[in-house]
């Protein structure tokens, strides 16, 4: 192998080490509180959870910032969107934010976010519930 081709490949494996030791997790706990089965069609996420079933997702992002958006519908139409995102601003300033909006006003979606890491990499978790 020539040493250029040698030189190229080494400094591309450092960059995506480089670009991967500064990753987000985000750990989506997503629990269903209600009495009733809820399903999402979003690719990534627990699909059917069964009354009082919970599952966990980490999802991978780039520390510069995430955003989590999915939704769970049960079966007598109820639905609850939920989100969650960091953005950086500058080199140390990340605003981190999370909702749970439920369908014709019902308030039966809930939203929490931890912070496991407050500098690189931002890894967090999320928890959503829904209930009835």
């Amino acid at each position: 192998m020539k040493a250029r081709t040698l030189l190229t490949l080494t400094a591309l494996t450092l960059f995506l080490q480089g670009a991967t030791a500064h990753a987000t997790d985000v750990e989506v706990h997503v629990q269903n509180l209600s009495g009733e089965t809820i399903k999402t069609s979003q690719q990534g996420f627990p699909s059917i959870l069964l009354p009082g079933q919970s599952e966990s997702v980490t999802l991978n992002f780039p520390d510069t910032g995430s955003h989590v958006n999915v939704t769970y519908t049960s079966t007598s139409g109820k639905t609850c969107n939920f989100q969650g995102r960091h953005t950086m601003f500058g080199e140390y300033n990340v605003r981190r934010e999370k909702e749970a909006i439920g369908s014709a006003s019902c308030n039966n979606c809930g939203a929490i976010l931890n912070v496991r890491r407050w500098s690189r990499s931002y890894d967090y978790r999320l928890g959503f519930w829904m209930t009835d």
